[in-house]
């Protein structure tokens, strides 16, 4: 349980953003006393990775005054977020969860209105255990609920920002990866990219982001860089700190009718018998997207056939089978087994050669069911843009701003979120325990970590402390 201590007041990091002015948990910008610095005009950008992350800090930058931002991502393009045919399945990604932390930064840049407009509000969760029996249903009350949407979807609706607001500013270009990057004298930087089809051009640039994620091809050149440079007198200035598997589970998905009288605004959640688990998040439609958590060796689940996968779901998800079709449970054999990435933080700093800075996933791994992965990636992109006014639009400075802004809090992010990494006895216990000496004592006992994180209003070095 967590007891309340005393607290020191918020580091506040300040800076004067004009009438983009918001606080946040972990830069603060309101109160600046001093005058801001003469902004520099800056011509262009690189942002390697065209996710949430990357094109929301193109969005960022173009608003800051930048001239151009060329943004490459070795993916397709998704579909529009209208196309209703293309979200109507359980097969294109997993649904995230937007915070008060996520939805103030996709506010900030004027992306949130789209995004909620294809998205589904969360108020709620019902549960069953394995035998069956509904456990638990509790209705939030918040103020700003968070908002459910699938990952390729959000990526789709801040697409279309950029196609519709910044067309003459911001270049993207699917299809394009990042395979090598070089640090030149005078903060200059050259990026190798291979278009498909497998031709090679050579960028040239000054600014160089890396929202390209987990296995960030821009990360993996810095720790190389920096293994290359450490001495005895010399520490390692960056390393990649990789976590190994303690609490592996992969998942399939599966898509799910909500029936009339059903809440199309909760999380369903069913803990089977044969360690396995179904959690269910809403759709703008109305569906249920639902993800079957099991180990990677759950022979019952991978030898499922078309004569027994019925009674399996039947048996383990009592609450939530009848609203899974058989043509659906029949695809569910076939479909593909995803793997939940592994828990990760880079650092100790989070730039390079005054000219590159890591966001996103390319500094803090999570699992995507702790709900903190993408909101914290989205602050991610306000944080930078703070440093960046506080230094005047400098690159140069602002990276290494950012780096002692950010650095240490996604170290305690990661590994607070990693003790929660562990089923029932690890992650839904203590919060239930938690949660009830709050609720009797809140004067007392603060929520648990993983609420204190979510609903922000502290850094996460705060809630680790």
């Amino acid at each position: 349980m967590a007891m309340r201590t005393s607290r020191a007041a918020p580091t506040k990091y300040r800076g004067t953003c004009g009438r983009r002015r918001v606080a946040s948990s972990s830069v603060a910008v309101e109160g600046a006393e001093s005058i801001p610095k003469q902004k520099r005009q800056q011509d262009e950008a690189v942002v390697v990775g065209g996710g949430p992350v990357g094109l929301l800090t193109a969005m960022m930058l173009v608003q800051r005054g930048w001239k151009h931002v060329q943004v490459i991502d070795r993916l397709a393009p998704p579909p529009p977020p209208e196309r209703a045919d293309a979200w109507g399945t359980a097969d294109r990604s997993y649904n995230l969860g937007i915070s008060w932390r996520g939805q103030r930064a996709l506010k900030r840049y004027g992306a949130l209105d789209r995004v909620i407009r294809w998205s589904a509000p969360y108020n709620g969760r019902k549960d069953w255990n394995p035998k069956g029996k509904c456990a638990e249903r509790e209705v939030m009350e918040r103020s700003i609920p968070t908002q459910v949407i699938q990952r390729d979807r959000l990526v789709g609706c801040i697409l279309q920002e950029v196609e519709e607001r910044f067309q003459d500013t911001i270049d993207v270009q699917h299809g394009v990866e990042c395979v090598a990057i070089r640090w030149l004298e005078g903060k200059q930087v050259e990026l190798d990219v291979r278009k498909e089809g497998g031709d090679f051009k050579t960028l040239h640039t000054a600014f160089v982001i890396g929202a390209d994620g987990a296995n960030s091809v821009i990360h993996k050149a810095m720790e190389d860089r920096a293994e290359k440079d450490k001495s005895l007198f010399k520490p390692q200035s960056f390393k990649v700190t990789r976590f190994p598997p303690a609490f592996t589970r992969v998942y399939k998905t599966v898509l799910l009718h909500f029936p009339d009288g059903w809440r199309k605004d909760f999380n369903y959640s069913a803990r089977g018998e044969d360690d396995v688990v179904l959690e269910v998040l809403p759709t703008h439609e109305g569906l249920g997207i639902g993800v079957v958590l099991f180990k990677p060796e759950n022979d019952k689940l991978l030898n499922l056939t078309k004569e027994t996968v019925r009674e399996f779901f039947d048996r383990n998800f009592t609450g939530l089978s009848p609203l899974i079709e058989q043509e659906e449970l029949e695809r569910f054999l076939t479909k593909r087994v995803y793997n939940l990435p592994e828990f990760q933080y880079s650092g100790p700093t989070l730039h390079a050669e005054g000219s590159t800075v890591l966001l996103g996933d390319a500094i803090h791994v999570v699992k995507p069911y702790f709900g903190l992965g993408l909101n914290s990636a989205l602050e991610d992109v306000e944080i930078l843009d703070n440093c960046l006014e506080e230094q005047g639009n400098d690159p140069s400075k602002a990276i290494v701003a950012f780096s002692n802004a950010r650095a240490k809090d996604s170290q305690n992010l990661v590994e607070v979120s990693r003790k929660f990494d562990g089923g029932f006895v690890r992650f839904v216990l203590p919060r239930i325990i938690d949660g009830a000496f709050h609720k009797l004592m809140p004067a007392v006992f603060t929520r648990d970590a993983i609420k204190c994180m979510q609903l922000g209003g502290m850094t996460y070095t705060q809630v680790r402390w």
